[in-house]
């Protein structure tokens, strides 16, 4: 079965609950997981290594297009990786991983045995970065295919990656059966997961993958046959000089695994410490995003609020220019009262007078009319007198 989930853009949060989902469900049956483009930033990458736990034969895991960079949470999945039995394909382009997330991913070459194909590109690890991936690339054996296209790296670096490869591949060549009778295999109770350690003896180092939550740890027996028994000893076998390597580092890996069961008590401890850290987070995480949920509903209200406001001021200024109109209209209307009641004054005065005039002449009228009567009267008279 697989999982396709490229494209999605579910985030941390969407890791998380695809992390609890898995749980929940049989995952036996997933060998292929794909998480590219979906926004993981380095708090989803921690879920991705829990999402590894789940899917113990995982086969195939790409998270190309994620924001990954150098973060904790990547270093945390890398070690997922490293430690995980069936993973044999991860991809990790456009990731920005940088120069420091090639030193991760250094560490990941390191400690990785089953490791296979391995895609790195357009991460702009540059010259230090592919310096990081040579050293861990000279510490394994298992991978066989690398991508590192659109990194700025040179050709002498391209040259000694391919050269290195080309060692993987003739070492996977030269006895393939054989190959596992030299992985010593690390049980780990508690979660389940099986932690590998390989002996890298071309550099005369060893390597013990482990797991932060390992609670408890110890060696399998060796392996049933010899690998010189079968192959018969040679010197020029590259697999029989490691299995005589396997031989010297086995009492070392005997020993590291003795300090890390005395170490299961303390990381019990710091587990619950991180669990109940991890429950508080996620509480605090959930009310955070429960007010951001709420902030656009905010922001727009209080848009509205702004273009209301914006329409209240514009209509405000236009009332407050008709105002200023009527008061100047008011202004000029009082002046032209005033001066109207000054002219009725002035009317009102020579009304006054002409008034005063005309009685004066309706007196002399009158004393005419009276004048004009007596002499009327008189003027008879003297005409009855005559006659």
């Amino acid at each position: 079965a697989a999982y396709n989930l490229s494209g999605k853009f579910i985030g941390d949060r969407g890791c998380q609950e695809f992390y609890q989902q898995l749980r929940a469900g049989p995952t036996a049956q997933v060998l292929s997981l794909d998480l590219s483009a979906n926004n993981i930033h380095g708090h989803g990458a921690e879920w991705v290594a829990g999402i590894l736990t789940a899917l113990p034969n995982l086969q195939s895991l790409r998270l190309d297009w994620n924001p990954l960079k150098d973060s904790s949470g990547l270093q945390r999945a890398l070690e997922a990786v490293a430690v995980h039995p069936a993973l044999s394909l991860l991809s990790l382009s456009q990731c920005q991983l940088g120069p420091s997330g090639a030193a991760a991913v250094s560490t990941l070459l390191c400690r990785s045995r089953g490791l296979r194909q391995l895609d790195i590109s357009h991460n702009s690890i540059g010259g230090d970065g592919v310096n990081h991936i040579l050293a861990g690339l000279q510490l394994n054996h298992t991978v066989t295919s690398l991508n590192v296209r659109g990194n700025g790296i040179h050709f002498a670096g391209f040259s000694q990656l391919e050269e290195l490869l080309v060692r993987n591949r003739s070492f996977q060549h030269t006895c393939p059966n054989q190959a596992s009778m030299i992985l010593t295999r690390v049980e780990q109770s508690g979660i389940g997961d099986t932690v590998a350690s390989t002996s890298q003896s071309t550099m005369g180092h060893s390597l013990l993958g482990r797991s932060a939550t390992a609670t408890d740890l110890r060696i399998a027996p060796d392996p049933v046959h010899s690998h010189s028994a079968v192959h018969g000893a040679s010197d020029s076998c590259a697999m029989c000089r490691i299995e005589n390597d396997y031989a010297a580092h086995r009492r070392s890996f005997e020993a590291t695994a003795q300090e890390l069961q005395q170490g299961k008590a303390d990381l019990a401890s710091r587990v619950d410490k991180l669990d109940k850290k991890l429950a508080q987070t996620e509480a605090e995480l959930e009310h955070q995003r429960s007010l951001a949920a709420m902030l656009p509903l905010e922001r727009e209200k209080a848009d509205s609020l702004r273009q209301q406001l914006e329409t209240k001021t514009r209509e405000v200024a236009g009332l407050t220019t008709e105002i200023q109109v009527k008061a100047d209209e008011v202004s000029r209307l009082t002046r032209e009262l005033v001066e109207a009641k000054a002219e009725r004054d002035n009317l009102s005065d020579d009304l006054a007078r002409k008034k005063r005039e005309l009685e004066h002449e309706h007196g002399r009228v009158v004393q005419m009319q009276q004048d004009l009567h007596e002499a009327k009267s008189k003027a008879e008279e003297r005409l009855e007198e005559q006659r």
